[in-house]
């Protein structure tokens, strides 16, 4: 019997490269319900594994307690926020719009008799980057978060812990670094597809600071097939996971790539960093390789290439 999956921010871009994933190799085990705020796929993709979509706001309690009311879910998987860090600075709107939502989401979880739920978090935000550990952050550091957006991340993952001590659930907490890839649509978040977006048109890009900080990026089919070996194995209990690749790469040199990679004319420049954004990071990546031993990430090169493959055939 297939397990049902209801997707929140299916729509986005991790949610519909997870659908892709699934659709592409395990469509005979999972059936996934779409909660997203548009009622259909802004791209035009087409899905093999969505039996249902439902359209409307995350806050709208009345709608998430309908969709629990009117199927049989297994699993939730949490992957929608309405904010970005370099934008987040409305305190009062984070707590607002993507705390207490989750909260309710929990709550009505906990009626439904359901304890099985991911949670996409964020292995910058989070952390910050007051500290870090020469062999990178571990998921048992102390959290250091620089912005609403990470506070907010920070505080639904106190709460689902809260929830598994009060009542049996069962979180996986995903902090993932950076993605990129096909399926992106955002011209506001996610660096990589930007400025391939950018070199493509022909247009400047705009780099907050130096650009020499380096943090961690993944390719966003590598992350997919992390989630879904995790939940293949079963949630039991609360477990946070550092999912990143270990490719350490400046802003710099991801532009100096795309330009050696799409168009030599393709030119950047530097603008006052932005007190919001996580300048460096590292993950530990020694329990994801515990859980996944034969996880091997996709070299940065090879992604960015994969990723222009979709931008140049997509309609």
């Amino acid at each position: 019997m297939k397990q049902t999956i209801l997707l929140l921010g299916g729509f986005g871009f991790l949610g519909t490269n997870l659908i892709k994933w699934i659709d592409a190799h395990a469509a005979d085990r999972y059936d996934i319900i779409v909660f997203d705020r548009f009622p259909a796929h802004l791209g035009g993709v087409q899905f093999q594994s969505v039996s249902k979509v439902y359209s409307g706001d995350f806050s709208d309690r009345h709608l998430v307690e309908s969709v629990f009311a009117e199927n049989r879910i297994d699993l939730v998987v949490h992957s929608l926020s309405v904010s970005i860090p370099s934008s987040s600075v409305d305190n009062e709107f984070d707590l607002k719009f993507n705390v207490l939502p989750t909260i309710g989401l929990l709550d009505t979880m906990k009626r439904a008799g359901i304890r099985d739920i991911v949670f996409i978090s964020s292995g910058g935000a989070v952390y910050g980057d007051e500290y870090v550990h020469p062999e990178g952050h571990a998921e048992d550091d102390v959290l250091y978060p620089r912005s609403a957006y990470g506070i907010s991340k920070m505080t639904i993952e106190k709460y689902l812990h809260l929830y598994n001590l009060l009542y049996g659930f069962n979180p996986l907490i995903i902090r993932l670094s950076n993605p990129y890839g096909p399926y992106h649509y955002s011209r506001k978040q996610g660096i990589v597809n930007i400025a391939l977006e950018k070199a493509l048109d022909g247009e400047v890009f705009g780099v907050w600071g130096s650009g020499e900080g380096c943090k961690d990026y993944i390719y966003v089919d590598d992350f997919c097939r992390v989630l879904m070996t995790l939940v293949g194995k079963g949630l039991d209990g609360h477990r946070v996971v550092n999912v990143g690749s270990g490719e350490l790469l400046s802003v710099n040199r991801i532009l100096e790539t795309v330009r050696d990679t799409v168009a030599a004319d393709f030119s950047w420049t530097h603008h006052a960093s932005n007190a919001l954004d996580v300048q460096s990071f590292r993950l530990n990546l020694a329990q994801l390789y515990g859980l996944v031993p034969d996880f091997t990430p996709t070299p940065f090169s090879v992604g960015l290439q994969k990723t222009l493959d979709w931008y140049r055939e997509k309609p």
